[in-house]
């Protein structure tokens, strides 16, 4: 190590360099646990460290609406104080969400709005109740946070509500997307799923805009431009299960099981529809990318035992950073070929079991670096005994930020 003050001279060298995906992101759930503006400045600082130029903000849901609508008053003052588990409420308005994309944008890094509809509405019919529920099924799911809903696409007015919202979203996103969601509509005919997809994506293309959405979108007329979300993929590794798996399982009525397994095994014909349809694929298998998988191996330091059984879903099975990082984006699914229908990889953290910034910032790294590597080099180039030596220098980057991050008994730390 040369002396500090003393001239260092490298030799004239060439460096050629680009990513293997133009999209390279990260989904970050605000409504299961609200972050500050400036929390998510620092997940934007992360972002742009490892190269990654996509931030999703996921912003309503059930739990909370997290973004203002002028139009719509009610949607912050009502949906963005939802009861949440103790949870503290918030949303950002106009001008915060326009400080976030500038400083986003100050980085190379592009911010993607979610609207998730026409499901996971809980919030939305809390703040307007005259909004129509085009789900009838009065089930009691027995999960927390978790509410049977979805807009109904044959009202009138429930449409013009959408209608606004999207016009008020595309006024402050100067970026080409935006992002309806589209999901886990449990209970909705596939008729009126079909019919919200159509004429959301219209309103979207009104605003002159593109259209993302879940994998479920695939169902409705999209087309060459949409971009469509592969989430669902399991990697079968459901031997690593435990007492608080088996019991959010087991306590589900069989009715809400039925739903699930029904939502989860269309999941193959939706990637081929969307492949059928030319639409680009943003690859984000939950099983190697939902970065809220509980931690497998154990922590190099005993201090984050707590934190280590505490955070993560606990119907997922654990995985280790290893098995997180070990597969390849153009191939996990045949449906889909790097060169024709890949538009990009996203790792999502999800926050059902997230209370605060610091547990945030423990599920998220040092996974989020092996993502951003497998959008970036091509898989041939990714090695994991060669990638764990220079991953082990990455802690003084991250301690300098004030970042917690889980240390994983795999890596021989620096």
């Amino acid at each position: 190590m040369e002396a500090r003050g003393k001239t260092v001279y490298l030799p004239v060298l060439e460096v050629k360099d680009s990513p293997r995906f133009t999209w390279r992101r990260l989904s970050l759930d605000v409504s299961r646990c609200f972050f500050t503006v400036e929390e998510v400045k620092q997940v934007i600082d992360m972002l742009s460290l490892y190269k990654m130029n996509v931030l999703h903000i996921h912003l309503t849901d059930n739990q909370g609406w997290r973004i203002e609508i002028k139009k719509y008053p009610n949607l912050t003052a009502t949906g963005g104080h939802m009861p949440n588990e103790g949870r503290k409420g918030g949303y950002y308005t106009q001008e915060q969400f326009r400080e976030l994309v500038e400083y986003a944008a100050s980085r190379f890094i592009t911010v993607v709005p979610e609207i998730d509809i026409p499901g996971h509405t809980a919030a939305m019919f809390a703040s307007y109740p005259e909004l129509k529920n085009a789900v009838t099924l009065d089930l009691n799911l027995n999960i927390a946070g978790q509410a049977l809903g979805a807009l109904d696409a044959d009202d009138a007015e429930t449409m013009q509500f959408v209608e606004d919202v999207i016009t008020e979203l595309a006024v402050i996103t100067p970026g080409s997307y935006l992002h309806i969601g589209g999901d886990e509509t449990m209970g909705l005919s596939d008729e009126k799923f079909i019919r919200f997809i159509n004429q959301t994506r219209q309103f979207v293309l009104n605003n002159r805009k593109k259209m993302v959405g879940w994998q479920e979108i695939c169902r409705a007329d999209i087309k060459e431009g949409d971009l469509f979300q592969h989430w669902i993929y399991l990697t079968g590794n459901m031997d690593q299960t435990d007492e608080r798996e088996d019991s959010m399982i087991s306590g589900l009525p069989p009715e809400v099981l039925k739903l699930l397994m029904e939502t989860f095994s269309r999941a193959g014909e939706d990637v081929e529809k969307g492949v059928f349809k030319q639409a680009g694929a943003i690859v984000s298998p939950s099983g190697f990318v939902y970065l809220d998988h509980r931690y497998l191996e154990p922590s190099a330091d005993p201090l984050q035992t707590d934190e280590q059984e505490r955070l993560g879903m606990p119907a997922y099975p654990k995985q280790t950073i290893e098995q997180m990082y070990n597969w390849d984006p153009s191939t996990f699914n045949p449906l889909l070929r790097a060169s024709e229908n890949i538009a990009g990889v996203e790792a999502a953290i999800w926050c059902e079991t997230i209370s605060n910034f610091r547990e945030l910032q423990f599920l998220l790294m040092p996974r989020l670096a092996g993502v951003a590597e497998k959008g970036w080099f091509k898989v041939e180039h990714t090695n994991w005994d060669e990638y764990k030596v220079r991953l082990s220098s990455h802690p003084p980057l991250w301690e300098q930020a004030d970042w917690n991050y889980f240390k994983s008994s795999l890596v021989d730390w620096k």
